[in-house]
């Protein structure tokens, strides 16, 4: 939000969750996200008949307006780049329209059971981190954060933080691969396999890891508010332990082939997914991928009748010379701060 002065410049004012520390003079302002209102400091009548005000109010007069802002429909506001071409309204001098690059970010409200889950933390924390859970709780409220593992000083951790650091693992916030997005996310994979595409794709997919530099920084602020004063703060991000499925599958009777591969390939980008892999949370940080939970994954997916064959491959995303497969293995072992991530998933049909 900006202001206009008396001179025609427009100056910044600072978004606030609450007035409770806005001085008289503080160009601060409130935005509630779900009606899209803007609120200025209010005048409390006190006890004693006084009416101090909580930040200060534009002129009388004055233009006020948005220099950027993001709306969206939640999960199905998701969509691949080329999929939006039909202008809502017509337009002059407008033919065509079409969205070059994916639309992504889009999340679905949060439910009154998250609000429950939610409340005990808040009270906990009271917007001061001290624990690693608070560290955690508080930096997942920060926009474009998604998962987030803190690590805190241990004399008997030699992997540890030095005294007085404090250790993000951070992982940006990812659109959940369900309907639009799980299709798009399945078509950006198969990609790797056409060797012009791959070095491409592989950037795209190492960049969508990387926290932007703007969450970064909105991160490191609002902890810095809430750290203790001797507390530093480093923000990193997580080994991310790239894995490859090979399987062979036979279908039931009247199963389609086709439509069943694309259900196990669903599966498994799903279930290794940094963010919303394992049970639904995440892929646990640590926790290494075995064989035995692959093989029940597949199982469990309509129209599968048994897996005949099934490779977990590792995938060394760093090497010099390209090759990028490793050795078959049926456990795939997870550094303790490292998360696993899909690369690239084979199912064909068992003869």
């Amino acid at each position: 939000v900006e202001v206009s002065d008396e001179h025609g410049q427009w100056e910044p004012w600072i978004r606030v969750s609450h007035f409770g520390d806005s001085q008289p003079s503080d160009r601060h302002y409130m935005f509630d996200p779900v009606s899209g209102i803007v609120e200025f400091g209010p005048a409390v009548r006190q006890r004693n008949g006084s009416e101090p005000q909580f930040g200060t109010i534009p002129p009388r007069g004055a233009a006020v307006r948005l220099r950027r802002y993001r709306t969206g429909g939640g999960v199905r506001g998701n969509v691949a780049a080329g999929r939006v071409k039909v202008l809502k309204t017509t337009l002059p001098y407008v033919s065509a329209v079409v969205n070059r690059a994916a639309i992504s970010g889009g999340l679905e409200a949060q439910s009154l059971e998250d609000a429950k889950l939610r409340a005990p933390a808040l009270l906990r924390t009271r917007y001061r981190a001290v624990t690693a859970d608070d560290y955690e709780y508080l930096a997942r409220d920060v926009e474009g954060v998604g998962r987030v593992r803190c690590l805190q000083p241990s004399p008997d951790d030699p992997q540890a933080p030095p005294p007085n650091t404090v250790q993000l693992m951070v992982i940006p916030a990812l659109p959940p691969p369900v309907g639009a997005e799980l299709d798009r996310h399945i078509e950006m994979h198969e990609l790797i396999a056409q060797e012009s595409q791959r070095v491409a794709v592989e950037a795209s997919f190492q960049a969508q890891l990387r926290l932007t530099p703007s969450t970064e920084s909105r991160l490191r602020e609002y902890l810095d508010e809430r750290r203790m004063l001797t507390t530093r703060i480093e923000i990193k991000q997580p080994q991310y332990v790239w894995v490859t499925v090979q399987t062979r599958i036979r279908v039931t009777p009247k199963a389609e082939f086709e439509r069943v591969r694309r259900d196990v390939k669903a599966a498994l980008y799903r279930f290794l997914h940094p963010t919303v892999g394992g049970d639904g949370t995440g892929w646990p940080f640590g926790k290494p991928l075995t064989i035995d939970k692959v093989y029940a994954l597949i199982q469990d997916v309509p129209g599968v009748d048994y897996a005949t064959e099934l490779n977990l491959y590792p995938i060394n995303m760093a090497d010099p010379k390209g090759q990028r497969l490793g050795k078959s293995d049926q456990v795939i072992n997870v550094p303790p701060n490292g998360v696993i991530v899909s690369y690239y998933h084979n199912v064909y049909q068992a003869r």
